[in-house]
């Protein structure tokens, strides 16, 4: 937990350095608990843990009603030619416990678990609403 405290404001500048403001609100459609599969969905929360291979990842998000697994793609988040979000953002400078919204859609996977597909990532600020 130390490092998490010695290294984030650190990450802060650097994201304002790559023009990245973290947003102070955020609209959220779901809570964790309420997901069904095939839902398009808005959630914010608690960045747990990440694995990333490559151009995907999977993380986990925390939000007052339970986690989730997320699976986050270059492609997806990053449409465009520029993939600071995901190589730089998501893979570097985010921190387990840093706040973020995520849009996509809800899904089971092989496991039985529920998931969402990632298709667009926010950071968002320690005081954003909605959290």
């Amino acid at each position: 937990m130390v490092g998490h405290i010695i290294n984030r404001p650190k990450s802060v500048v650097n994201l304002h350095e790559l023009g990245i403001a973290p947003a102070l609100s955020y609209e959220v459609t779901h809570q964790v608990s309420e997901i069904k599969e095939g839902e398009d969905v808005s959630l914010a929360g608690r960045l747990l843990r990440r694995r990333t291979m490559g151009k995907s990842s999977f993380a986990e998000l925390q939000d007052s009603s339970g986690n989730i697994q997320l699976y986050v793609t270059c492609d997806d988040i990053c449409p465009e030619e520029d993939k600071t979000l995901y190589d730089t953002v998501f893979k570097k400078l985010l921190n387990n416990g840093d706040l973020i919204g995520v849009m996509g859609h809800a899904f089971i996977n092989i496991t039985g678990e529920m998931m969402v597909h990632v298709e667009e990532l926010t950071v968002l600020s320690e005081e954003c609403k909605h959290i």
